[in-house]
């Protein structure tokens, strides 16, 4: 037994000797050129251990390798594609021998990497072997037990110290540099958590991450783990925390809250270029349930604040069609379309394309639907009210369904302007020439704040029932304008022509249009006014304008050019023997006093139509006499100013010889 003891000694004598031993008995040249011979057959490219070399094996196996550098793929801008200060390496002995990893510290000091993709989209990191059966055929046996499995693997003190890592895309001409990168990881055992913190700087700011993750060793075999995540920098937070997996494709699902204080900020840090006048919204916040796939990315129960917008709902993005298709139903506060719309172009210069002041507003800028084809949409919005062109509208449903470059739009009725409107509108990108419809309704609307906000007229007034539907088409506004086409029908009620006073052209027919009496209105009052209408290549066209009004009827048609944007109407009042006015019946005997409405948008003018009027005159006296008298007191006043005007204002002996005249002319 004794004999047996003094064996054993002696057998741990010799380890211990052989151990402390070997770092003197092997040769760190040795060490150098066998490492290097080795990374070299693997990566195709030179390496060199150019600093000093340490190594020990008890307690653990210790290797310290200094001034390391790995050469670069041919062809690539830096001659190294990294560059090591030191490597610390220290790996538990006995676990090692029965076939464990055991890691005590594998640290990378001060390491330079240069990751690049050359202009052929090859990259660096992509490594060219001699002999790529060897290699894995020795994966293989590996697997069959010959070797170490990643499943054996522990970590103690991991990571990066004072690290540098660029990249560069030659062919699509990005570059990213992080400087000052540390990282540390921490792992007991693939059984154990996972906790990895880091930090580098981009661009003057640092970024911090953190990840941790409760069963490592589920995702390496195909399964789930809860995991959390945060990256944080100055104009930028998320953070996730949830569950992923690794099966057949990487899944995850939980909690996800995304904060932008300042998307300006943001782009000037990340360097990309902002729209003139900047974004709509600068601030962002957004959270919800995050499930996602590489087919499928949902947000539920999602809050998003977008300045002072609040919208919540569901959204999700199916990513396995020939685009993306977008699917939600959202409900948000009062949503501004002018601050998502762009901004107006102003087209006075015009291009040179029309032979009127107006005709120049039409921009020629050109239009692009393009953009419709590359997302399909679905999306609902219940929304707490609209402003458009700075008109608010009250509480609606926004239905917005794209598919295949086709865009319809659905306003739901919503109040405005004392009254309601809905609107209809579709696109479609896909045609060779971009096409737009437009349909709208409106009742009880007041006229003139619409008319004066969407069309810059500002001559009409009263509460407004509308059924009109349009299509233009054009690469252009002025194109679009001229390629105008549709129907509809418009009534107003209780309300008013500003710019003339047919009551005033009761007494005197000339002061109705030269407005000579100080202090007069020019304005008629009506109770109602409507007509139908129909739109070929820009013409507006109608031929059955009416309105109705204390001591007068009028019927209208005529043109109105958009494109040029004149107007060339002609009215036919008359002055009857009624003050009625919507109660009253339309076919009323009176003195018909023709008036020509025209000019352009900025500029209408109203004019007597005398030579229509002596015309109808000369061609039945007696009718236009009976006329007179149907008319009593009032209308003997009328005519009496008509006189007046139609003879220039010829003095008289008799102040009623002009009406005894006329009479005399009619045989009365």
């Amino acid at each position: 037994m004794k004999k047996v003891l003094i064996g054993l000694l002696v057998v741990v004598v010799l380890l211990v000797v052989g151990t402390v031993a070997i770092p003197y008995v092997v040769p760190t040249d040795w060490i150098k050129d066998e490492v290097g011979a080795r990374v070299s057959a693997s990566t195709g490219r030179d390496l060199r251990i150019e600093g000093p070399v340490t190594l020990s094996v008890f307690p653990s196996v210790t290797v310290t390798l200094s001034d390391i550098v790995l050469a670069n793929a041919p062809g690539a801008a830096a001659a190294q594609m990294v560059a090591l200060g030191q490597l610390d390496l220290d790996v538990a002995l006995l676990p090692l021998l029965g076939g464990e990893v055991d890691v005590n510290r594998f640290i990378l000091r001060e390491p330079v990497i240069a990751l690049e993709v050359d202009a052929a989209g090859q990259p660096n990191w992509i490594f060219q072997t001699g002999d790529d059966g060897d290699a894995g055929a020795s994966g293989d046996d590996a697997a069959e037990g010959g070797g170490f499995l990643l499943t054996d693997l522990k970590l103690g003190e991991v990571g990066i110290v004072d690290g540098s890592i660029s990249y560069v895309d030659r062919g699509a001409g990005q570059a990213v540099e992080l400087a000052n990168v540390n990282l540390t990881i921490e792992l007991a055992s693939l059984d154990s958590p996972l906790k990895v913190d880091g930090s580098a700087d981009y661009r003057g700011k640092t970024v911090a991450i953190a990840v941790g993750a409760d069963r490592p060793r589920a995702l390496l075999t195909g399964g789930q783990t809860p995991l959390t995540l945060s990256v944080t920098a100055d104009p930028l937070t998320v953070s996730f925390d949830g569950t992923v997996g690794a099966a057949d494709a990487p899944t995850a699902s939980g909690a996800l809250s995304v904060s932008m204080p300042s998307i300006a900020a943001l782009a000037e840090w990340l360097g990309a270029a902002l729209p003139d006048g900047g974004l709509p919204i600068d601030s962002v916040d957004l959270a919800g349930t995050l499930s996602g796939s590489p087919s499928r990315v949902a947000l539920d129960a999602l809050s998003l604040q977008l300045d002072d917008l609040k919208t919540t709902g569901d959204l999700a993005v199916a990513l396995d069609g020939t685009r993306p298709a977008v699917v939600g139903r959202l409900d948000v506060g009062r949503l501004d379309i002018d601050r998502f719309a762009p901004p107006a172009t102003d087209g006075a210069d015009g291009g040179g394309g029309g032979e009127t002041a107006g005709a120049a507003r039409w921009s020629e800028e050109p239009i692009d639907l393009g953009a419709l084809t590359l997302v399909d949409v679905d999306l609902i919005l219940n929304s707490d009210g609209v402003v458009f062109r700075g008109v608010e509208a009250g509480s609606t449903v926004l239905t917005i369904l794209l598919n295949n470059g086709v865009l319809d739009v659905d306003l739901a009725e919503t109040s405005l302007f004392g009254g309601t409107v809905a609107v209809q509108l579709g696109a479609d990108g896909a045609a060779a020439e971009p096409k737009v419809d437009v349909g709208f309704q409106m009742s009880g609307v007041q006229a003139e704040p619409v008319l004066t906000r969407f069309a810059e007229f500002d001559r009409l007034s009263g509460a407004t029932a509308a059924d009109i539907a349009v299509t233009a088409t054009g690469g252009s506004q002025k194109e679009m304008v001229e390629g105008l086409n549709g129907q509809g029908s418009v009534v107003f009620i209780d309300g008013a022509i500003k710019g003339i006073n047919l009551g005033a052209m009761i007494r005197n027919v000339g002061s109705a249009f030269t407005d000579t009496t100080a202090g007069e209105v020019r304005q008629t009052d009506f109770a109602e006014l409507g007509g139908t209408f129909r739109i070929v290549n820009g013409l507006l066209r109608t031929n059955d304008l009416r309105l109705l009004a204390p001591l007068f009827r009028i019927e209208g048609a005529g043109d109105v050019d958009l494109p040029p944007r004149t107007v060339d109407m002609r009215l036919e009042p008359k002055v009857v023997a009624t003050v009625e006015g919507q109660g009253g019946a339309f076919e009323q005997s009176g003195v018909l006093v023709p008036v020509i409405v025209e000019g352009t948008f900025d500029d209408i003018t109203w004019r007597p139509d005398f030579e229509s009027l002596v015309t109808d005159v000369l061609r039945d006296p007696s009718a236009i006499g009976e006329q007179i008298e149907s008319l009593g007191d009032g209308g003997e006043e009328a005519v009496r100013g008509l006189l007046d005007n139609l003879t220039g204002g010829a003095p008289a002996t008799d102040e009623s010889a002009p009406l005894d005249n006329l009479r005399s002319l009619f045989g009365r």
